[in-house]
């Protein structure tokens, strides 16, 4: 049974992959520039919200390390069992998301 299984994962996948490159483009028939974007391609929405974006997902692993050595060191000084793990990663969310939310709060404020 595992053989058969085996045979197919591998019929299914020869199948896909073989004819990828019969649908590629040849870069030599055509010339391809690259363009800019310009600012009014993107809506301020989508522009704020890419910055939210990044800001959030940037400041996640400064975040998590901080919030893991503080509920660390207060699971030690309280000695009780707290689920630090979960505790941690919902700190982390919340410090994330108000840094986030301050750096829009605050290019709201430059804007005028």
């Amino acid at each position: 049974m595992r053989r058969i299984l085996s045979l197919c994962s591998l019929v299914i996948l020869l199948a896909v992959l073989v004819p990828l490159p019969a649908f590629a483009e040849d870069a030599e028939e055509e010339e391809t520039t690259y363009e800019p974007y310009l600012e009014s391609e993107f809506s301020p929405f989508a522009v704020d919200l890419r910055r939210a974006e990044t800001i959030f997902f940037g400041s996640l692993p400064i975040t998590f390390a901080v919030s893991s050595l503080v509920v660390s060191a207060a699971d030690a000084l309280i000695s009780s069992d707290l689920p630090a793990t979960e505790l941690s990663l919902g700190i982390t969310i919340g410090l994330s998301l108000t840094i986030a939310v301050v750096d829009y709060i605050l290019g709201l404020n430059e804007g005028e």
